[in-house]
Order: C-alpha cells, then structure tokens, then sequence
C-alpha cells in the first residue's frame, strides 16, 4: 500500500477520509485492507526495533522511555 497526495481543487488539497481511502485502494475488501495495514505496522515495528540500539537515549527524547522504564532505569 502506497501513500498517494491527496485530490487537489483550485490549487487547494481536498482532505481524504483515510478509511476511504485504504477501502478504496482495496476495492472495498475491509479484510484485505486490514492485513495490509497490520503488515504495514509489523515492518514499521521491526524498522523501530531495528533503531533502538544505535540511536543514543538524548536524541530520541524519551521515544524509547518503555524501553527504559522496564529495565528500572527511567
């Protein structure tokens, strides 16, 4: 699933109803387009994971703060 811009008027980008959006690019199939979302978290979430390590705790301003308040050290 691709991000796609949104419709333009006059110049102008009209708003799109993201659940319209994801239906119609899976030509109504809610399950489908569920999965699609799912799977897309999943490789966001391996991506995440995959950062935690070598970006230092100062820079990420508190984004890893679960990390560090399960080991105590938050």
């Amino acid at each position: 699933m691709t991000a796609s811009p949104a419709p333009e008027r006059g110049g102008e980008a009209v708003p799109v109803d993201p659940v319209d959006h994801v239906l119609s690019e899976f030509e109504g199939d809610a399950r489908a387009g569920i999965e699609a979302l799912l799977s897309e978290v999943g490789r966001l979430e391996h991506e995440t994971a995959l950062t935690r390590p070598v970006v230092s705790r100062g820079f990420s301003r508190g984004w890893h703060h679960d990390r560090w308040a399960d080991n105590g050290k938050a």
